[in-house]
């Protein structure tokens, strides 16, 4: 799913979604998939259709929500990404 920065730390943690293949259809899977490659390589916008499409599918996945905010607020072109998500409050 990515990697997050906790507050008080100074090394990125990864963070991964555990799915079992019997949940969901693999099609539907790739997309979550497709959406965090293009997430983790800065491209937003791209990324931003890609997880509301698999929000269809999954309407209240949390993951997908968050990544949806994530890329609502994600930095600008002219910035420099990581693909860190830098967490300040606990």
């Amino acid at each position: 799913m990515g990697a997050v920065q906790v507050k008080g730390k100074n090394e990125a943690t990864k963070v991964y979604e555990l799915a079992s293949s019997n949940v969901k259809p693999r099609h539907i899977a790739q997309i979550f998939s497709s959406a965090t490659e293009l997430y983790m390589t800065g491209m937003f916008a791209d990324a931003l259709k890609l997880y509301k499409e698999y929000l269809k599918h999954r309407p209240n996945d949390y993951a997908t929500l968050k990544k949806i905010e994530e890329c609502s607020h994600a930095p600008s072109s002219n910035e420099k990404w990581d693909g860190v998500v830098r967490m300040h409050d606990k």
